[in-house]
């Protein structure tokens, strides 16, 4: 093999190890988004029991838990006969254990945006939604 193509083939295993490497690590940021992204999918399919497994135990929302605002979402998005949400989320800091998103969702098929920040928590490796605070408290029915 000449020196060219040797050198050639060398910057693309660097090349390919780096690209490797960079989709194998996973930073706090990017799996906080996984879990907010996820969680919308999950409410979309009207997967509510995966919806609850994303919330932390110690989940409040407007004086409900976990269950009871599942449970509540669930009754919205029927009454309201929604189709999807979709979750762009715009910021995340992380520090430590702790994490806050800002997100920008939308509501289908009425193009609602709703606006606000998550805060989750990571417990045992994984992270999980301890709070959802909508920039309009109305929101959910207060």
């Amino acid at each position: 093999m000449t020196r060219p193509r040797l050198l050639l083939a060398a910057v693309a295993l660097v090349g390919g190890l780096a690209w490797l490497v960079e989709r194998l690590v996973v930073t706090d940021a990017e799996a906080v988004e996984a879990v907010l992204e996820r969680a919308a999918s999950d409410a979309s399919r009207g997967a509510w029991d995966a919806v609850a497994e994303a919330l932390d135990e110690g989940f409040r929302e407007g004086g409900r838990d976990g269950a009871a605002f599942v449970a509540w979402a669930r009754a919205q998005w029927a009454r309201a006969a929604l189709r999807s949400i979709t979750v762009d989320v715009l910021d995340v800091r992380v520090e430590g254990d702790r994490a806050a998103a800002r997100v920008d969702a939308r509501l289908q098929p009425y193009a609602q945006r709703v606006p606000g920040t998550v805060e989750l928590e990571r417990r045992d490796g994984a992270w999980r939604i301890v709070r959802i605070a909508p920039d309009s408290a109305m929101f959910f029915g207060r």
